[in-house]
């Protein structure tokens, strides 16, 4: 194990997310340059649109703006019986090996476009999903690439329940983030205590827990609580980020860590506080 973190960043903490009416969308030029300025070279690609679609040209994209992608964020619809997901992600994992990338980080899409609804799956839905994510498991090894599961509000993916069935049933690894697993309702550093070999992937996010609670028990939905600021600069919320990066480490994990902290750019006077927020998240990890 290094002393220094893999650290890499997202676009998503620039307000850039596949989210229809999420907020003013930042174009690439920015958000590239202001990771090279704090000295990140590595990131995720971001939503479909961000970068260019084709693969070596989003490559070279990246590369003629010394920047390189590591992997990206993945909704596929993985429940229902009349749609069949792994053509397309097929087709996405060609792109990856022309892109060179090494992590997909697939999200159990609920079908509504939208991260404010909420529902479990029936073990019939469970039973199909599990076995699709074992076969998306088997198919992006033989691609090279790593997939992961993000745990994420308002996927098919969110509360303890649905976690405690991915790490039972399948054999793929969790993307593990930390903001959104004390969002649904599970603890992030006990998990990592209990199950550090599982996750093949980190997304670095801090929470005002009161913030959280209320998305949990449905008095605010998720958009309007990012919205409100629930989402604070590394080590200044109560997701316990310092602990489970040490005890992540402590258990061998070696890989990326993405400070990917989902950001509501609702006007232009938001902008240098997104990137002032980056900044200082950027400063603790490095202090760790």
């Amino acid at each position: 194990m290094t002393n220094e973190l893999k650290l890499a960043a997202a676009p998503i903490s620039w307000g850039v997310c596949e989210t229809p009416g999420w907020g003013k969308q930042l174009d690439p030029e920015r958000v590239l340059t202001d990771m090279k300025d704090l000295g990140i070279t590595h990131t995720e690609f971001g939503p479909a649109g961000f970068l260019p679609e084709d693969a070596i040209e989003r490559a070279e994209f990246l590369s003629d703006r010394g920047m390189t992608a590591i992997g990206g964020f993945y909704p596929a619809v993985m429940h229902r019986d009349d749609h069949d997901p792994l053509p397309a992600l097929r087709e996405e994992l060609e792109a990856y090996r022309a892109a060179g990338a090494e992590i997909l980080v697939l999200s159990l899409d609920n079908g509504t476009s939208s991260y404010d609804d909420k529902r479990e799956l029936t073990d019939e839905e469970w039973a199909l999903t599990a076995r699709r994510l074992n076969e998306a498991h088997e198919l992006a090894a033989s691609y090279g690439v790593r997939a992961v599961v993000h745990q994420h509000v308002g996927t098919l993916c969110e509360s303890p329940v649905a976690v405690e069935r991915l790490i039972n049933d399948t054999e793929i690894e969790l993307c593990l983030d930390t903001g959104h697993m004390l969002a649904g309702g599970n603890d992030p550093l006990a998990f990592v205590g209990e199950h550090a070999d599982r996750v093949g992937h980190v997304h670095l996010k801090d929470v005002d827990s009161a913030q959280a609670t209320k998305v949990l028990n449905g008095d605010i939905a998720y958009s309007d609580a990012v919205a409100d600021g629930m989402y604070r600069p590394l080590g200044t919320g109560d997701a316990q980020i310092g602990a489970i990066i040490r005890t992540l480490r402590e258990a061998g994990y070696d890989g990326w860590y993405v400070m990917e902290q989902d950001y509501r750019i609702l006007d232009d006077s938001q902008i240098e506080q997104a990137v002032r927020d980056v900044q200082d998240s950027t400063a603790f990890v490095r202090s760790i």
